[in-house]
């Protein structure tokens, strides 16, 4: 999901360059599959939570991947996308909620217990944020 924070960001973007882009054929294809997926009942609640790891760390890398062709091609790009920067920090702070939450998430699937130690404490009510298309934060 897309936050306004997010929205205003890109747009601004945008705005900056007057271009703007439709999906590409394989996103316009992989996002109703992912939502289908995350709606279903065939996967666990840690198989989704992979799944959207994994997506967010494929946009993770693309961001970076944008913020390094920036870095060659010129100054004005770099300052264009500079508010790119801040939606990939959060990205980034989002994956690693995710993956305390993947550990508290796969040891409990797996034991049917409480992980003893993790990467963060997800106590009852715990939220990853706003953005996660998982359900855990609902």
């Amino acid at each position: 999901m897309i936050t306004s924070k997010t929205s205003v960001f890109i747009a601004t973007v945008i705005v900056q360059y007057s271009i703007q882009a439709e999906p590409s054929a394989a996103t316009q294809i992989f996002i109703p599959q992912f939502e289908q997926m995350m709606s279903g009942d065939e996967f666990t609640f840690y198989q989704k939570l992979i799944h959207h790891e994994l997506m967010k760390h494929g946009q993770a890398m693309s961001k970076i991947m944008i913020h390094q062709a920036a870095q060659v091609v010129g100054a004005d790009i770099k300052v264009a996308i500079a508010p790119l920067n801040t939606v990939n920090f959060e990205g980034r702070a989002h994956q690693e909620q995710l993956k305390g939450m993947l550990e508290q998430v796969g040891v409990r699937e797996m034991t049917g217990q409480d992980a003893k130690q993790g990467r963060r404490k997800m106590g009852a009510g715990a939220r990853c944020d706003d953005r996660c298309l998982v359900g855990c934060c609902w």
